[in-house]
């Protein structure tokens, strides 16, 4: 016997995408997504069918819209492959769904919006200054091997610390 791998798109529409089936879905979403609280209160299976019509984007469909327990409208997309164009995929859907936000809406996914960007500037600023602190780090254990091989000067130059640096490490030994 044969079985469809249901991480497939069109084996999960075919299991989860029917009216007949939205319990069964809505409880699969939540155990998956909210750890089995019932936070998807109701939901939409849209045509998963419709292909957008954007050039370059291949197979992309929306599967479902809920609604959750706070009366939030969420997009809920399966997507086992980390394919190339998942972003053109995101933007089709977003902007679908944006065409029928109300102003209060569109404010609230504005909100969300700035906060996730800066969420990410704050990542990136934070994993820059790791990787600044560790490199200075390196520099000094460097320079702290070099100090009874080479000059003050020369180790300077090598591990890109100041002199002073250099001479403040030399002390501390």
């Amino acid at each position: 016997m044969n079985f469809i791998n249901p991480k497939t798109d069109f084996a999960f529409k075919r299991i989860f995408g029917s009216e007949q089936n939205k319990d069964i879905l809505i409880s699969f979403l939540n155990g998956i997504l909210y750890e089995g609280k019932s936070t998807i209160k109701n939901l939409e299976i849209l045509n998963p069918y419709q292909a957008p019509k954007i050039r370059g984007v291949k197979d992309t469909y929306l599967d479902v819209k809920a609604v959750l327990d706070n009366e939030q409208t969420v997009i809920i997309e399966m997507q086992v492959l980390n394919v190339e164009g998942f972003e053109k995929r995101i933007l089709y859907n977003e902007v679908a769904n944006i065409a029928t936000l109300n102003r209060e809406e569109l404010e609230e996914l504005e909100q969300r919006e700035m906060y996730l960007i800066d969420q990410r500037n704050a990542i990136k600023r934070a994993d820059k200054q790791g990787e600044e602190r560790g490199l200075r780090q390196k520099s000094l254990e460097i320079a702290a091997k070099l100090l009874d091989i080479l000059d003050e000067a020369s180790i300077s130059q090598i591990t890109g610390l100041s002199l002073e640096e250099v001479q403040r490490l030399k002390e501390e030994r």
